[in-house]
Parts: structure tokens; sequence; C-alpha cells
């Protein structure tokens, strides 16, 4: 996984190399007549300055007069001609110039090959430095010396810079021209249609290629046959008719392989093209909301007014900011931890283009709220005029727009240029630039919709002519959103994008690595925190607001939108937690020693970033929602979310992967039914005539094989050998015959079921945290000065005591302990839930002994028929929530460890998710002693043990009752 060959072009393998001498190019490029080219005379940078120097980027800005004077039909027509002949020339230069600029390096040069990857990088620089100076210096001397020389300056540059780039004529390395890649195309539609009924043969090799070393297609070097697409096969296969007549010039009936290559690599670029129309509706946003929104702003910095339009030259100074730092700093630094030689893959850099994209939209829509917020303290909602906010507070959202574009827009072009066939490149090129085009008609239209949805019913909608009753925050909220989705959409093909390869060399189907089957539910998570913050920050999700002590109940389509975000977080948790473990377990070798001793030290830290999370969540997040609002209190963990995603997904390159075994349920239940199928057969007393594999690997992808053990012998009858599949020599039913090694699953299964049982009463202790230790809480004195400490908060010891306790376990308690016991973990996993459950039972009785104090108080004050808190302070508590955070390092991590490291390979996941069902079992489980007790204490008429006045109660006697429990349980 993760070679240096990662970012291999789709076609690469299919190219017949040129093998001829260093001293000429290996590409088939050629001279201005047609010769081949020297690689010291040519190409390279040495002809690139002329290329460069055409790029027509000394054009004017628009016009941003109001009021023009009508203009005749004469003027009307010489004025738009000039606009339709800039338009035509555009259309013809830009998806030239680029790829034309990359033919001037050698792919088959490695140091060339280098080189043309900073090419793109420094194009797209010129092209900005350009539009920076067509932006201001132009735009000043249209505005004082008149448009006739403003006009005139970009036509005399063009003309320079077209007798610059014919100057170099005799530097340039030329493709030969291959024809109309779109009459190719056409030709394989209609042949493979024509042939729809021809049977395409199993042997790929009677397909039709020219016998020539070179392709048919001028310029175009063979491409090798692939497997995805087989009906435009049918194009190339040599029906009967023409092998009798040996006619095999026909294009429209018969199809050479390597056109039929360039048609199916076309296709498969389509997805990638159709992320890039998403961002440039997000790019659009620069050119309109960005401005609608500044004009709303304050605009003034002393005398001086800026325009709101001009704010975009913030975009073209990130872009050329960003172009030397990403290819003279990022690129070598990147190119050390992922060994390619541009840093990053085109899909990688697109992909964290896209994702400062989302960080742009989420920016600009900040600056929004913070807008309407100052908007409504200051009454200024029925005003269309200006918020006293600066326009400079703009910023931020243009210079991280600046930085998406050299990370997208130029890995787009890296991307179409490298993986484009060699006589299709000019072609991939345009479908590149279309993406700008149909991004701002894309931008058009949701603008259209989310208007006409949010008028419906007379409302202002999202954005009304005065933005200041709007809420154009939502707006870029929605960009943000789809950006999100446009960058997480698995629409790279049926292979990996990052050159991964399994065992054999081959490339790896997603659809059966097991890290992009736990990718729906991280989608399915983030999509539900989203749907939570739309809850709370869109009015029309929300039930409608109190007036005095009357509050309107939500509508049922209120209830189910919010209900939905909250089951898809459940569900999406419900898919990763039980994942996260193992595969971050996995990323250490256990044939080596020193790793193995890590991954002990990998569940410590893994719980201890959890708490930290959890930590921020209870407190800085808590503070957010109730001083801010709900909406960024539930946006914030959605970005962070969304954060994560993203580097999870980075490290794609460092991953260890393991082979997905398959079901391990329907394992199980395959051994249950044979063993019963088979109930009346006698078990062999040699166990090697049991049934089992000749190979070194098990039949289960991903598992080792399992030696026979001798408990629960009935489940043996599964791995019989009956007489009938000994005469049939069938053995592939595995509803009725499986290996040791699936049996001996279910057998480890079975064993640890005990384990896990005892992990249930443990968290029916950590339940008390959030029920009845804050129940206790509410009857002390919470007062600390003038500030009332909230009960439920002072769960956030338990967070900090973990987070103390796991260095201290993982860097002092594990190494003194490790002298003692000789494990190289300290103590076993067994031993380390052991010292859990006694810290439980500490802990209850230290909430016993608390208990049993504040009774006395009461009793002593005469509080004891008075529903109110006793004056006792509620930081007597902390000792119970350190105690119980102590037990969770020793208990929760160490049954981690101990169902990881028990389970068979291919049951990982599943065990883990065993390890987190104790979690939820332990809560029934102690709602149900709840229940039990209470039933049982308040038998005739008494108070019981915990009536609604604590006071009158004994919740003493209950946490005794937890703590006995739980000695049991650890006995």
């Amino acid at each position: 996984m993760g070679s240096v060959e990662d970012d291999r072009s789709l076609i690469e393998d299919g190219l017949l190399q040129n093998e001829s001498g260093k001293e000429y190019t290996g590409d088939g490029s050629v001279d201005f007549h047609g010769k081949p080219v020297l690689k010291q005379n040519t190409g390279n940078w040495r002809a690139c300055p002329f290329i460069l120097a055409t790029v027509p980027g000394l054009r004017p800005s628009e016009c941003v007069g109001s009021v023009c004077p009508s203009a005749t039909s004469a003027q009307y027509g010489v004025f738009f001609l000039g606009l339709y002949l800039i338009a035509l020339g555009t259309g013809g230069i830009k998806p030239c110039v680029s790829s034309f600029g990359a033919d001037q390096f050698d792919d088959t040069d490695p140091k060339e090959r280098v080189k043309k990857g900073s090419f793109f990088n420094w194009f797209y620089f010129s092209i900005n430095i350009g539009a920076l100076i067509s932006s201001s210096f132009l735009v000043w001397i249209q505005d004082n010396a008149g448009w006739g020389l403003g006009f005139g300056i970009p036509a005399v540059f063009m003309g320079i810079a077209i007798a610059s780039f014919f100057s170099g004529t005799s530097l340039y390395r030329f493709q030969r021209p291959g024809g109309s890649p779109l009459t190719r195309m056409c030709q394989v539609l209609v042949a493979s249609f024509h042939k729809r009924d021809v049977v395409v043969p199993e042997d790929y090799a009677l397909l039709y290629e020219t016998q020539d070393k070179n392709s048919a297609i001028e310029g175009s070097r063979k491409l090798e046959h692939t497997n995805e697409l087989k009906c435009l096969d049918k194009a190339a296969v040599v029906s009967d008719a023409v092998s009798k007549s040996e006619e095999f010039s026909n294009p429209w009936r018969l199809c050479t392989v390597t056109q039929v290559e360039e048609l199916k690599i076309l296709i498969r670029m389509f997805p990638i093209w159709a992320t890039g129309i998403v961002f440039s509706a997000v790019y659009a946003q620069m050119s309109t909301m960005f401005v609608e929104q500044g004009m709303v702003m304050d605009t003034s910095i002393g005398s001086f007014t800026i325009p709101a339009a001009s704010l975009s030259s913030f975009d073209v100074i990130s872009v050329i900011f960003w172009v030397p730092m990403y290819d003279r700093v990022i690129v070598p630094i990147a190119r050390k931890f992922t060994g390619k030689e541009r840093g990053f893959s085109e899909l990688q850099r697109m992909g964290v283009g896209l994702f400062i994209s989302v960080l742009c939209m989420s920016a600009a829509a900040l600056v929004e709220i913070k807008r309407l917020q100052l908007a409504r303290e200051l009454g200024l909602v029925d005003e269309d005029v200006a918020v006293p906010l600066s326009i400079l507070w703009q910023i931020p959202q243009y210079f991280l727009l600046g930085a998406a574009e050299v990370f997208t827009f130029i890995g787009q072009l890296e991307f179409f240029y490298d993986q484009s066939p060699d006589a299709m490149r000019s072609l991939c090129s345009a479908l590149s630039l279309l993406t700008t085009s149909l991004g701002n008609y894309l931008s058009s239209l949701i603008l259209t919709i989310v208007t006409y949805l949010t008028t419906q019913g007379g409302s202002t909608g999202w954005i009304p002519d005065n933005l200041n009753e709007g809420h154009l925050d939502y707006f870029f909220w929605l960009l943000a959103g789809l950006s999100l989705l446009n960058m997480l959409n698995d629409s790279s093909g049926p292979y990996t994008g990052d050159g991964s390869v399994n065992i054999k060399g081959n490339p790896v189907l997603k659809n059966r690595t097991g890290k992009w089957k736990a990718c729906p539910f991280i989608l399915v998570y983030l999509i539900g925190l989203c749907t939570l913050t739309l809850c709370a920050s869109i009015p029309a999700l929300q039930p409608a607001a109190c007036v005095d002590s009357v509050c309107p109940s939500a509508t049922a389509a209120q209830y189910a939108v919010f209900f939905i975000g909250l089951y898809l977080v459940a569900l999406g948790t419900g898919g990763i937690k039980p994942c996260i473990w193992p595969f971050g377990a996995d990323q250490f070798d256990d044939t080596d020693p020193r790793e193995k001793g890590k991954k002990g030290s990998f569940f410590n830290w893994f719980y201890f970033s959890n708490n930290i999370g959890a930590f921020l969540s209870s407190s800085l997040v808590v503070l957010v929602q109730e001083d801010i609002g709900w909406g960024i209190g539930y946006g914030i963990p959605a970005l962070v979310m969304a954060i994560g995603i993203v580097i999870f997904f980075l490290g794609t390159p460092f991953y260890r992967l393991q082979r997905p075994g398959g079901s391990p349920l329907k394992r199980i239940c395959q051994v249950f039914v044979a063993s019963f199928h088979k109930r009346n057969l006698e078990i062999p007393e040699d166990s090697s005539l049991l049934y089992e594999t000749q190979d070194i690997s098990s039949t289960i992808k991903g598992s080792r094989k399992l030696e026979h053990s001798d408990e629960l012998k009935c489940l043996d009858k599964a791995a019989v050998v009956s007489d009938a599949e000994i005469k049939s020599e069938n053995f592939s039913n595995s509803w009725r015959l499986c290996t040791v090694t699936q049996v001996e699953e279910l057998k480890i299964l079975v064993r640890m079921f005990p384990i896990w049982a005892s992990g249930i009463i443990f968290s029916a202790v950590y339940a008390q945290m959030s029920s009845l230790f804050v129940e206790q809480g509410k009857m002390m004195d919470r007062t600390v000065g003038s500030f009332t400490v909230p009960a439920a908060s002072l769960s956030s010891f338990d967070l900090i005591s973990v987070i103390i306790w796991v260095p201290i376990y993982d860097r002092i308690i594990v190494p003194i302990a490790r002298k003692f016991t000789g494990n190289e973990r300290g103590f076993s996993e067994l031993q380390r839930m052991g010292i859990g459950l006694f810290i439980s039972i500490l802990c209850m009785s230290a909430a016993a002994v608390v208990e049993i104090e504040r009774l006395q108080i009461a009793k002593e004050m005469g509080l004891v028929d008075e529903d109110i808190a006793v004056p006792l302070s509620i930081f007597w508590q902390v000792p119970q929530y350190v105690l119980l955070g102590a037990a969770e390092v020793f208990t929760f991590i160490g049954q981690h460890e101990f169902f990881y490291e028990q389970a068979p390979d291919a049951m990982r996941s599943l065990c883990s998710a065993l390890s987190l069902l104790t979690n939820s079992l332990g809560n029934y489980l102690s709602s149900l002693i709840l229940t039990i007790v209470t039933y049982i204490t308040t038998e005739g008429g008494s108070v019981g043990w915990i009536p609604d006045n604590l006071n009158e109660g004994h919740l003493d006697y209950f946490f005794w009752l937890l703590a006995g429990l739980s000695l049991l349980n650890l006995l």
C-alpha cells in the first residue's frame, strides 16, 4: 500500500514507452519541422516563458457604470463583435495553452516529469499576476485616462505576447495532431452500437489493434485494454464479415483498442470532472454574493470608500502568495511523507482544495451571522442600510477562496492533462474549463431554487433585496454543505485512487476493502449533525416562539426532522465506534515485539483523546450553546467532524488494512446450523480428522488458522466430514461443513461471554454518574460565592480524572508494574479490568459515605420532611467522580484491549461492538435494579430508598447495594 507509484495515471500501464536514447525525447514529440527533438535544445522551462507570456491576463475589468447613454445599432454591433471575438479567441487559446506548455516536458524523463507539475503552478501564477494588474492598474487607467487607452494597453500587450509566442517556435516540442477526438468518440459509440449483439471474446488479445509499434492515432501511444465498460469493447471486436473481407479501414465499424480505451478514460474522468462544477459554483460567489454581502457592510476607511467588488483583489493576492508557497514549501515537505514526486496526487490536491472551499463558505457564513446580529442589536433589520461591521472582515473568505483555487483549479488542470490520452489533452483541458461555466449556471440554479422555496407563504426568504431581513448565512451554509458532500462523494470509480494494491500487486477494489465499508457510517454521522444544526438554525424547522408562558408544540414534520438527525447520529456512532478501535490497533504488527508493546499504549491514548473531546464538548460547546445559540452549538461539532473525516482520509497512504473476512455473524450461524444438522454424528478421537483447509492460510480472508481446542466439543460436529461429503467430494457448503478455524471462532466468543457480562455491572455503576449522582448533587449546597454550580457539571471531574490517569497509567504505573509482573504492558487485560472493578467498589462506597453524611445533617437540622438542599458542599462528590474516572481508565480501556487481543482476526470489529454493548445493557440493568428496589422498598406504604424527597429516603443503601454487586462481580 502507498508506494511511490501511487499517482500513476489511469493510462500509464498501457503506454508503450519510446525506448530511444537519452539524447532525444521519449514521448514522441517533434520540432516545428516534424523531426525528432533534442532534449538539450528544446522544451523544458526554456520554452515556457514564451508560452506564459501569451496568456491574455491583461484584459480590462468589466464595466461598472450604472448610467450609460444608449448606443446606435452599428455601435452595438461593433462592440459586441469585439466581445464575441475575444470570447471565441479565449475558447481557442485557454484549452490549448496549458496543455501546449505541459507538452514541453517529457513524460518519460523523471526529472522533466517533476518539472511539469511545477509548470501548472506557475502557469496559474502568471494568469493571476495579469489579473491583479488588470484589476488595479488598468482600472485606474480606465477611470483616469479613458477607456480607449484602457482597452488599447491590453491590445498592445496581446500583440507583444503573440510576437513573443512565435519567437520561441524553434524551441517548442510539438505533439503530432491526432485528428478530431470527438470524431473518434462517436466512432466508438457507433461501432459498439452496430455490434451490440456480438459477444466479446474472453481473450482480449483477439480485439482489434494495429500491429505497428505506434498507435493508429497520430500523436498517441498505444493503450492497454482494461476490464471496465466492457460494452464498449464490442467496437473492437473483429466480426466474421470483417475477417473474411479483411477490410479493417472503416473506423465507424471497427475501432482499435486504443481508440476504445480513450473513450473509457474520458468516462472514468466524468465523476472527477463533475466535482469541479460544485467548486466553481462556490467560486462564483466571489463576484456575486460576496459583493452583495460587502455592500451592506461598512466600506469606509477614514475618508476613503472601498468598492465592495474590489475585495476580489485579495483572492488574486492569495493565489500569488499560495502558488510559490505550495511549489517551494508544501510540495518538498509533503514529498517526504507521501513519497510522491509532486507531493500530492492530483486527486489529493483537489480534495484539499475542496475542503478549503468548505472553510471559505463557513467563514462567509460566520461573518454574515455577526452582521445580522449587529443589525438586530442596532434595530437595522427593516432598514436597507449598511451595518457598521468593517468590510475587511470579508478578507479571510477571499483569502481562503484563493487558497482553494491553488489546490483545486491547478490540481484539476494537472489531472485532466496527466490522465488524458495523448491525443485528447486539449479536449480534456477544455472540459476542465467547462466546469467554470457550468458552475456559474449551477450557482444561478441553486439561488433560484432557494429563493422560490424560502419565499413561499409571503416570507421574505433567505436573500431578499434588503439583506438585513434575510438569512444569507443559510445560503452560505448550504453551499458549505454541498461542498462537503462534493468532497466526500465516492465518485472516483471502482478502484482506490491512491494507487493502493493488494498482495498480488493488483489495483484494490473499494467495495472489497474494509475501510470503505465504514465510510457510509461516517457520512451518516456527519449528516445527522448537519441535520441537528439546521433544526437549530432554520426557523421553519423550529416550533413557534413562546408567548409568555405558552409555548406552541412542534409540528409533526419538525419532530420528524429532529429525530431523523438524532437517529442518524446514533446510527453513525454504531458504525464508527466498533471499527475505529480495532482499525487503530491494526496499525501495529503483533509479530513485532516493539509494535506489540506500543499497541497497549494506543488504547490508553485513544481513550484519552476521546475524553479530551468530551471535556471540550461538555464545557466550551455547552457555553456556546447557552450564550450564542444552538445553531452554532451544533454547527461546531459538525464542522469538527468534517475536519476529522478529512484528516482520516489524508492518512490513507500510511494505513495498514486488514483483509475483510466477511460477516462474522453469518459464520457463527453456519457453525450452529452445521453442528445441529450433524448432531447424531460421532466426533473422531483424532482432532486432525476434522475438516480444515490444507492451505497455509485460513479460508476466512484476513484471519489466521486457529488450533483445535477441547472445550465445547458439541460444536466440533460442524467440522466432522460425513460419509456423504466424502463420497461426493463436495466440501463447499459452509452451512453443512465448517472448518476448525470457523468452529474455534465461535468457541472463543463463548469463552469471552463471562468477561463480557462482568462489564455490564460496571456499566450499571458508571450510569449513576448521569443519574443518581446528579440527584444527590441537587440536594447539596451548590453555591460558590454568588455562583451556583449545576449538579450535572460535576461530571467534568470524571473527564479530568481520565485525562490525568491515562498518562499516569501509561508513563508511570505500567513501567513499575512491568518490573514485577514481567508483562510488557504491566498488567494483563484481566488484571487491569479487575483493578478497575475494585476501584468502582470504592467509588460506590464513597458515594454512600457522602450520602450518609448528608442524611445525618438533614436529620440534625430537621430537614428530613423538607424537599430542600442540605448545607453540605457539593464538592464532597468530587472523590466519587475522580474514582469513577480512574475505574474507567482501568476497566473500559482494559475491556477494549481484551476484546481486541482475544478476538479472532476477522471478528475484531464485532468483539469491539460487544464491548460497547455493555454500556447500553449497563444502563438498562441500572434502570431494572432501580425499578426492583423502588418496588420492594415501597411495599406497605413506605417511602422507599429513593423517594422524590431524597431527605426522607436512603440513597446510601442503593449505593451500598451497587458496591456489593460490584464486589460479587469482581469475585
